[in-house]
């Protein structure tokens, strides 16, 4: 994936009543892992040919706890100058959303590799070698947090805060949503579900729908370079879900973080 970077600041994404009012019966899809599978996932692997398909594992990050988490690995591209860098991921195609809201936290990654970049797929689509389109949320292991737009596997920046750094031991969580062109994200401690380290907001109207999913890919400078993160606590939806559905879920701000340890 290739990267055009810009800095243009956007307003806020504000989701309101009528939107709300106006949306379809809800198209929520929530994930936790703990069953170790992932089952009604679809796997994005597009070097698998090349001998450098993804892998997908599921494991806790800390021996003192139960939870699971979906690890999804992306070993080094063969080929970067041709086939770009390594790359895997996991969509859910069983909804395609038009207006959505998505949230993942991140309990482990390879914070070795500063150029490892994890994240989300929104209104993704055409999923293939050369040919997948949407949009993503991504945080790289350095701190840098942008939105990008995806156009057969070539990222434009559309904004970017990299104000901050991400601390080793911590689990963050990532929130993205779209209402029509306008796109807004928010980066979160897991200890501190209210304030959030981060909030990006960005206005494009080049995708009006598609599938959403988890990424992670090697956004070194020569492409040769592995990614690895572990996500848990997947939630997909066509709205913003109120406060005690997510407590349904498990979503809440009352979710206990889990300590980190470095992707081996």
């Amino acid at each position: 994936m290739r990267t055009t970077r810009n800095r243009t600041l956007f307003a806020a994404l504000i989701f309101t009543a009528a939107a709300a009012a106006g949306a379809s019966a809800a198209i929520t899809i929530t994930d936790d892992f703990t069953d170790g599978n992932d089952v009604g996932w679809t796997r994005l692997s597009p070097l698998s040919p090349y001998g450098a398909g993804g892998q997908y594992t599921f494991r806790n990050p800390d021996p003192g706890s139960s939870t699971l988490g979906y690890e999804i690995k992306a070993p080094a591209s063969p080929n970067p100058g041709v086939l770009g860098p390594g790359r895997a991921g996991s969509v859910r195609l069983d909804a395609t959303y038009t207006t959505f809201y998505m949230q993942a936290d991140l309990t482990d990654w390879d914070e070795s590799r500063t150029s490892m970049v994890m994240g989300l797929l929104a209104r993704s689509s055409d999923f293939g070698l050369g040919t997948t389109d949407g949009y993503l949320l991504n945080l790289d292991a350095d701190g840098d947090f942008y939105l990008s737009r995806n156009t057969n596997e070539t990222l434009t920046l559309l904004i970017a805060d990299n104000s901050f750094n991400l601390d080793a031991n911590a689990n963050y969580r990532l929130t993205f949503s779209g209402n029509g062109s306008a796109l807004a994200a928010q980066l979160f401690n897991l200890n501190d579900l209210v304030n959030p380290i981060s909030t990006i907001n960005a206005v494009d109207a080049t995708y009006a729908s598609g599938n959403n999913g988890l990424i992670v890919y090697d956004g070194s400078a020569l492409g040769n370079q592995t990614a690895t993160a572990v996500f848990d606590n997947y939630l997909s939806a066509d709205q913003i879900p109120e406060p005690a559905t997510l407590a349904i879920f498990g979503l809440g701000a009352g979710l206990l973080a889990i300590r980190r340890r470095r992707v081996a």
